[in-house]
């Protein structure tokens, strides 16, 4: 955004800065969760009968990919997404971080389960964040409108 006063107009439209919330919503995330612990305990069930069916290579990539599982789930459930006065910070699995003078172009995504926010740098690939509770989303909302392709010089 290259107009400050189109800046402190989104900062004031914002509200109180920083402004932190979840990634995801607390029942997407407990879902992610329980499909987990669902597939826990359809292995631990027929542990007897897949141990002579499945060795080596293949039990180890399955253990891998339910590792993974994990790990994305964890993200979910305790990842928190920040609008500070530098920019937009995400916790994940990589950590991801736009700074304003960075986004050329925004994109609100109200998704069924998970409202994002597709940020165009000037230079590189997209960033997407995730919103999972009310106040981010509204913001996401301001951010897309002040970024919106209209608005650009």
């Amino acid at each position: 955004m290259r107009d400050k006063i189109t800046q402190s107009k989104l900062f004031e439209a914002l509200g109180t800065l920083p402004l932190m919330g979840r990634s995801w919503p607390k029942a997407i995330a407990g879902l992610a969760w329980l499909v987990i612990l669902l597939i826990i305990w359809w292995i631990a069930l027929r542990a007897q009968h897949l141990q002579a069916q499945v060795q080596g290579p293949v039990a180890l990539s399955i253990a891998i990919s339910l590792l993974a599982l994990c790990v994305i789930a964890y993200y979910m459930w305790f990842g928190r997404t920040t609008i500070d006065a530098e920019g937009i910070k995400q916790e994940w699995v990589f950590n991801r971080r736009i700074g304003w003078e960075e986004i050329r172009m925004a994109k609100f995504v109200p998704l069924l389960f998970s409202k994002r926010l597709v940020c165009f740098p000037h230079r590189g690939r997209p960033v997407i964040f995730h919103a999972g509770e009310r106040p981010l989303e509204i913001a996401f909302a301001h951010i897309a409108l002040a970024y919106s392709s209209k608005n650009q010089p």
